[in-house]
């Protein structure tokens, strides 16, 4: 999917979703708490990854965004929020199916959900491609992910939300968990991440997605600090998928980028986990 930003005048500009199509492909992602209260909560970002004939779609976010639904499922309703087929700046709640979390120490979730069975019609999600190799120090990315302005209030379910884009340079990249802020393979840019861009991608220069926004914060002298987790920690999570044939299998990102469904056109790292955590190591040149 073509896209270009201009960020000759900041680092950190507006998108506008309708103009730049990115509204089907970067979407906001919403807790709707108790049913019978039905207080929004904003959580985050998710981009999709994959669609299917069946009426699946695969999203992916960051693991702290949807770690508390474990456990609260008879609490909490998920929502992805998907333009309106017949107008665009409308976003229309689309309940997620299934959240997939890595283990501690793994930034990165998938989610799963059905736009097709939306109670209003929604565009069909847009792709984003996705590499597993290893962000490269020095290069420019940039990041998309949404800013809340205002919350609905309870029994209200109407939020406004603004899609953002952060120009960022790699400075480090980290392969394994260590010790800090960020305990997982990770890098760091000077990209500006606010708080609910939190699961957004963070797109290289040959436009594939090489990290999900994880954490960031204003420093008191420029640039930010902003952390991305490596895309390859996807590797180890699963999700059910339904076939052309209508019969749910277990797929691993791994085989799903085996298969060429994915951007990744196979794995090129290898991933290794023990009680501290995971691991990421690419082969070498």
């Amino acid at each position: 999917m073509p896209y270009s930003f201009n960020f000759d005048a900041e680092p950190f500009i507006d998108v506008d979703v309708v103009a730049s199509g990115m509204g089907p492909a970067v979407v906001p992602l919403i807790l709707r708490w108790d049913r019978d209260d039905r207080t929004v909560h904003s959580q985050g970002t998710a981009f999709c990854l994959a669609g299917f004939t069946s009426g699946d779609a695969l999203f992916a976010t960051a693991r702290h965004v949807v770690a508390e639904l474990a456990g609260q499922e008879e609490r909490v309703e998920p929502f992805l929020l998907i333009p309106n087929a017949r107008d665009p700046s409308n976003l229309i709640g689309v309940q997620i199916t299934q959240v997939r979390l890595a283990s501690t120490y793994s930034d990165v979730a998938l989610l799963v959900a059905r736009p097709s069975e939306a109670v209003v019609p929604v565009v069909t999600p847009k792709i984003l491609q996705l590499t597993f190799a290893p962000p490269r120090v020095g290069e420019n990315t940039m990041a998309l992910g949404y800013e809340v302005p205002a919350l609905g209030q309870p029994g209200v379910i109407k939020v406004s939300y603004e899609l953002k884009a952060a120009r960022g340079e790699v400075v480090e990249v980290h392969e394994r968990r260590r010790g800090g802020l960020v305990d997982f393979p990770s890098f760091r840019t000077t990209g500006l991440y606010k708080h609910s861009m939190s699961g957004g991608p963070i797109i290289d220069t040959d436009g594939l997605v090489v990290g999900i926004i994880s954490t960031g914060y204003e420093t008191s002298e420029p640039p930010p600090i902003g952390y991305g987790a490596c895309t390859g920690a996807l590797a180890e999570l699963t999700v059910e998928l339904t076939n052309d044939e209508s019969v749910v299998e277990e797929l691993s990102v791994a085989r799903l980028a085996d298969l060429g469904i994915l951007g990744a056109g196979g794995i090129e790292l290898r991933l290794d986990r023990d009680e501290k955590g995971v691991t990421l190591s690419w082969p070498t040149e």
